[in-house]
């Protein structure tokens, strides 16, 4: 952080207090090379997308550990969502019903069904 002096005369503690930050963003170093990884990763992604449009984020993840990257599935998910990829599938309400067509009933809507038995006793050769 700029705003705050390296050789301070008040404490690192006072001075964040000042500005109104947290004193842990005094001390964060930023992860070198995450994002160029990240990079790496997405194209990864568009290829495999590119290829199986039907691999969910669970799939993906199982490819891309195949291709040697080291990925868990929720980050896969982040970056999907990021890329705006989204999983190609039937979604609901795929089958819509013609109206002219003739419905018929259901016709053992009100039977119990029931195992054969003989004497009170089940027969085995439907189990």
């Amino acid at each position: 952080m700029k705003c705050i002096a390296e050789e301070p005369l008040v404490s690192i503690k006072k001075q964040s207090q000042l500005l109104g930050i947290n004193r842990s963003n005094y001390y964060y170093k930023p992860v070198k090379g995450s994002i160029y990884y990240d990079y790496l990763i997405k194209l990864e992604i568009d290829k495999i997308y590119t290829e199986l449009p039907f691999y969910g984020h669970r799939k993906v993840q199982l490819e891309l550990e195949s291709n040697n990257f080291s990925i868990g599935k929720d980050k896969v998910l982040k970056l999907m969502k990021d890329m705006g990829i989204k999983t190609q599938y039937p979604k609901m309400h795929t089958t819509i019903r013609n109206k002219e067509h003739k419905v018929y009933p259901y016709l053992l809507k009100d039977l119990t069904m029931e195992l054969p038995r003989k004497n009170g006793v089940l027969l085995s050769y439907f189990l």
